[in-house]
């Protein structure tokens, strides 16, 4: 099994979050490589896809379609899902495939139900509320020693994670690199890259999803 499918058994809920419907989102566009949504935070985000990777898009695709591959089956199986433990309110995911090497990055941007924007939030706040997120991350990849810390990606705060994604209670599949970025939108919004490969690729795996981390361009 190759280590796109094998991380899956871990728990496809670290790819992809949860998403609830509301009326004023709309979907992103994806165009000549790039992801966007301009209903998003303030003003809007794009991200420009690294060269190599194809993206998958679960909101566009024929759940029935016998093209679709193991991981994406699996991936779409979770589109309706709802968190409401991490208040979120509007999610929208996607897998971006390498096309030569052993190895994927999920995206996704999440809105949150917060009372105010994250620039009015107190710094304990805030940072209680990131540690929470980052905890849930850990938890989910079975990994609560995973090492963690502050990083800024464009001049916004971010959080990286590095660790391995295992299976849970005996369940198979191998353990897989797990290297992500988070990064604060401007309003209530956050994203998230995550990248799965194999152990003895980390360094190239991080990056790779560092490089697209970087692509993110918050409006």
């Amino acid at each position: 099994m190759c280590v796109r499918e094998g991380f899956l058994l871990v728990g496809v809920a670290v790819l992809v979050g949860c998403a609830m419907p509301n009326g004023y989102y709309q979907p992103a566009t994806v165009a000549g490589g790039v992801i966007s949504n301009s209903k998003v935070g303030w003003n809007g985000y794009s991200v420009k896809v690294s060269e190599g990777f194809s993206i998958f898009n679960p909101a566009t695709i024929d759940p029935e379609s016998e093209d679709l591959t193991g991981l994406q089956r699996t991936y779409m199986a979770e589109e309706n899902r709802y968190s409401r433990a991490l208040g979120i309110s509007y999610t929208e995911w996607f897998l971006l495939e390498h096309r030569l090497l052993d190895c994927s990055i999920g995206f996704s941007c999440s809105t949150y139900e917060l009372g105010m924007p994250w620039a009015s939030m107190t710094s304990l706040d805030k940072d209680y509320f990131l540690q929470k997120l980052i905890n849930h991350k850990m938890v989910l990849i079975n990994d609560t020693h995973a090492h963690n810390e502050l990083v800024s990606i464009n001049g916004h705060s971010g959080w990286y994670i590095g660790g391995t994604a295992k299976p849970y209670f005996g369940r198979p599949g191998e353990p897989v690199a797990y290297e992500a970025f988070f990064v604060l939108g401007g309003l209530k919004e956050a994203y998230w890259f995550e990248g799965f490969g194999a152990i003895d690729s980390r360094s190239l795996l991080k990056r790779l999803t560092r490089e697209m981390a970087e692509r993110l361009d918050i409006k």
